[in-house]
């Protein structure tokens, strides 16, 4: 960076830090937002410090800059909110699967819960009927239902190998 550069920086933290003052000196500012002001007031110069470092040579003030913007910049925060959101809803799930509760958003779509339905309800027949029908009846609950685009191919699929897997075999 040029020193001409660096000099308009310096006078623009100087303008920020101007301001700040006068939002802090503000005739309806509480304690905490004037400690808020003050920490940004800080901020800035710690900048101006840091570019009179670079000014007068100091290479090391280069990387100091680099980190300040760095821990500064919106893509940061918005990352750090991220990794929160992501390690709550990591410890929600730990917590869940603890107590035992398995199920998941994808357990109760309508599709998977119109497969169950047609399981149980043909588990329910009457004793008199095959089991071989029950499995008829059931592939053609699942073409239908398939047909009319409540189900996937895949997951008409599943519901046969299910039934058959489960109840045919017994």
């Amino acid at each position: 960076m040029n020193v001409k550069k660096i000099n308009k920086t310096i006078e623009k933290h100087e303008k920020n830090i101007e301001k700040l003052i006068k939002q802090q000196n503000g005739m309806f500012v509480n304690e905490n937002k004037k400690r808020q002001l003050q920490e940004k007031i800080d901020k800035e110069n710690y900048m101006i410090s840091l570019y009179n470092d670079l000014k007068n040579g100091d290479e090391s003030a280069r990387v100091k800059l680099q980190d300040a913007y760095t821990q500064d910049s919106v893509f940061t925060k918005i990352g750090e909110n991220l990794d929160k959101t992501g390690d709550a809803l990591q410890s929600t799930g730990k917590g869940m699967v603890k107590g035992g509760l398995h199920t998941t958003g994808a357990v109760w779509t309508p599709a998977i819960y119109l497969g169950y339905q047609g399981i149980k309800h043909a588990r329910k027949k009457p004793k008199n009927e095959s089991v071989e029908q029950d499995l008829i009846e059931l592939i053609n609950e699942v073409k239908k239902a398939h047909k009319d685009g409540k189900i996937t191919e895949e997951q008409k699929r599943e519901y046969i190998i299910d039934f058959v897997d489960n109840y045919y075999k017994k």
